[in-house]
C-alpha cells in the first residue's frame, strides 16, 4: 500500500488527524495527489530537519481548530475551498447550499440528519424557508452525485430525515 493509500484509509477513520507527507516524489502533479488525498502539507526530500519541526509545529497549533479541506467517504471527496466534490477523477462544483448540506452529511456518515437541522444550521432559527428547499437542494445533489458516478448515495429516511451511505 503507498502513501496516498494509507491516508484515504487514515482520513476514513478520521478527519481531524494531521497528515504530512514526506517523500522523495517531486512532480508537481505527485504533490498535488497526496494534497488532494487528504494531505495537510507536503515535504519533499531531500528537506532540513528544521523545515520539518517548524512545519509539524504549525500543524499542532492548529491541530485544535483543524478542519481539513477535503472531507471523504465512500470514494467520494468534498472539496471545502472549492465548493466542489470529486470521484473518480471526475469533477462537479456545488452551490452554496448543496455544499453545506453535503458536508453536515459527510461530518457525520450513516448518521440521520433531519430537515429540521438543516433549516437551523444553513438558514438559521427564524427562516421561513419550507422543508421543500431542502427536498430541492438534496435532488439536486444526488443528480451531481449521479454525474460523477459517486459510490454514495443520499437516502431519505421517512418520519427521521436524510443519510448519507456507500452503495454496496
Amino acid at each position: 500500500m503507498d502513501g496516498i493509500e494509507v491516508l484515504k484509509t487514515l482520513r476514513r477513520e478520521s478527519i481531524t488527524t494531521p497528515a504530512l507527507f514526506l517523500t522523495a516524489r517531486t512532480e508537481v502533479s505527485q504533490r498535488v495527489d497526496g494534497l488532494d488525498a487528504g494531505a495537510d502539507d507536503y515535504l519533499p526530500k531531500p528537506f532540513s530537519t528544521a523545515e520539518l519541526l517548524a512545519r509539524v509545529r504549525a500543524m499542532l497549533r492548529r491541530k485544535e481548530n483543524y478542519t481539513p479541506d477535503l472531507l471523504t467517504f465512500g470514494g467520494l471527496t468534498l472539496n471545502r475551498s472549492a465548493y466542489e466534490i470529486s470521484s473518480q477523477a471526475k469533477r462537479q462544483a456545488l452551490s452554496g447550499k448543496e455544499y453545506q448540506i453535503l458536508e453536515m452529511l459527510m461530518e457525520k456518515p450513516g448518521m440521520i440528519v433531519t430537515a429540521e437541522q438543516f433549516l437551523t444550521h444553513i438558514w438559521g432559527w427564524n427562516t421561513e424557508i419550507d422543508t421543500s428547499s431542502v427536498w430541492v437542494h438534496v435532488s439536486n445533489l444526488r443528480k451531481k452525485m449521479e454525474k460523477i458516478e459517486a459510490p454514495v448515495s443520499i437516502r431519505f429516511v421517512r418520519g427521521a430525515g436524510y443519510v448519507l451511505e456507500e452503495e454496496p
